[in-house]
Order: C-alpha cells, then sequence, then structure tokens
C-alpha cells in the first residue's frame, strides 16, 4: 500500500528518506504497519549488535593472535637458551677432551724426546766410558795401536759389556763373569790374536789367522763356529755377514742335539 502526496514537505519527516517521486510530481511512500516498523527497528538493532560483535571479535582475535605470537616468541627464546646451555656443554666437553688429548700428545712428546735423549746419552756413555775402558786395557797388554778399535769391536762381540758403569763380560747365558778386562786381553784373546800386539812377526788377520789356519773350522766341510778363533769368527762374519754366521751357529746346535750314527 501506498499513500501519495502532492508535495514533497507534505510528506512526514520520519518517511521522507523513503519517499519516492512519480512522473506527475507527485510523492508516493510505502505505507509501514506498526509490525513491519517493529521489524525494521529490530533488524537495525541486529545490525549495529553484529557491528559491536565483530568489532569486538577482531578485537578478541587481535589480542589472541598478539598473545598467541608472544608464546611463540618466548617458546623461541627458552628453546635457544636450553640449546645454547646444550652447546654449551657440548663446546666445554669438546674443550676438556681437546686440552686432554694436546696434554697427552704433549706428555708423549716430551716423554719420547726424552727417551731418545736418554737413548743418545746412554749409546754416548757406552761408546766412550765401554770403548775407552776396552780400548785402554788392550793397550795396557801390548796391544798395538792400529788394532785398538778392532780390538774393541772383537772384545764386545765376546760379551763385553758395559752395566752400572763398569766394564764386564757376560757367557752366552748373559751371566757376569768375574773376568777383568787384563785377564781377557793377556789371556786366550792374545793366544788367538798375537799378531795384534807389539813384538809379533805378523801381522796375519785373515779368517784363518790364529786359528790353526783355513778350514780349521771346518769338519767335512761344515762350518764349526765353536771352533773359530776370534779372529776367525770376526773375518767370518765380515766376509758372511751376522746373519752367516747366526745360522752356522744353529746348525751347528741341531747337529749336537741329533743322536751320533751307532748310538
Amino acid at each position: 500500500m501506498f499513500t501519495k502526496f502532492t508535495a514533497f514537505d507534505q510528506i512526514p519527516k520520519a518517511q521522507q528518506s523513503g519517499a519516492l517521486e512519480l512522473k506527475d510530481g507527485s510523492w508516493a511512500v510505502t505505507d509501514v504497519s506498526p509490525d513491519l516498523a517493529t521489524l525494521q527497528t529490530s533488524v537495525t538493532n541486529l545490525e549495529n549488535t553484529l557491528k559491536i560483535v565483530r568489532r569486538e571479535k577482531d578485537t578478541a582475535e587481535g589480542a589472541a593472535k598478539k598473545a598467541t605470537e608472544a608464546a611463540a616468541d618466548a617458546r623461541r627464546q627458552l628453546e635457544a637458551v636450553a640449546a645454547t646451555g646444550q652447546q654449551t656443554d657440548q663446546k666445554i666437553t669438546e674443550m676438556l677432551a681437546k686440552w686432554q688429548k694436546d696434554t697427552e700428545t704433549a706428555v708423549a712428546t716430551a716423554v719420547a724426546a726424552k727417551d731418545k735423549e736418554i737413548t743418545s746419552l746412554s749409546e754416548r756413555v757406552t761408546k766412550y766410558d765401554l770403548d775407552d775402558v776396552l780400548g785402554a786395557a788392550f793397550k795396557d797388554a801390548g796391544g798395538r795401536e792400529e788394532r785398538r778399535t778392532k780390538a774393541v769391536q772383537q772384545a764386545k762381540f765376546d760379551g763385553w759389556s758395559l752395566v752400572d758403569g763398569k766394564a764386564v763380560k757376560k757367557d752366552a747365558t748373559g751371566q757376569v763373569l768375574t773376568m777383568t778386562t787384563k785377564d781377557f786381553f793377556t789371556g786366550d784373546f792374545k793366544k788367538e790374536v798375537p799378531e795384534w800386539y807389539e813384538g809379533s812377526k805378523g801381522d796375519g788377520g785373515g779368517p784363518g789367522a790364529g786359528g790353526g789356519g783355513p778350514g780349521a773350522f771346518r769338519d767335512g766341510g761344515v762350518i764349526i763356529p765353536s771352533k773359530m778363533s776370534s779372529e776367525q769368527r770376526r773375518a767370518f762374519i765380515e766376509t758372511n755377514g751376522p746373519a752367516a754366521y747366526t745360522d752356522a751357529l744353529n746348525k751347528e746346535l741341531v747337529a749336537s742335539t741329533m743322536p751320533k750314527p751307532g748310538a
């Protein structure tokens, strides 16, 4: 239903906003029933309320988002602190392990250096002290100066060594003998190589010297090291090498343990 007005000013102010102008210049206004007016008011109120609720929702969502972000940030900070603590512990552990390894390496290097130094000093002590003692004893026994070095070498090969700073002779089992350097160089050694001493008419020095001539230490072509004189042994080793001499000793030892024919 419509109410028609000939002029706009005739329309009630409350209805002017909804008036429609007709072709003949008059105005028409939709009749609003009390129920429709109430409904329109209710809709308006609902729309206003919805706007308020939406604003409150947006505010709540914004606050919730900020709270979530703050919580996430706090959690990241806590995790970072925890991780930093773990990394610190790990770094400390690694540093301690490296320090221990470096210390052990340094100690081992220092010990090795000292061991090398001790070995070197021991070798020097042995060389100078033992060689000097044996050389002096050889000279005192009438040994010739040009044979001094060889005499010292042969004496050490025969078992002379330095024990607690004293020159001693050991037997094949390693037992220390009571023989003195004087006894050694004036006894059998001199008998075996008399040409190494002053007053000797010959200078020999070959494999058979001082020991009964070439082949004196052979039995049917087999080498018998126990029959070698010191000079023969020295010459054999110089000619054939220590390994050949050791091999000959082993063969003689094996032969001595074998039962003899007819036994």
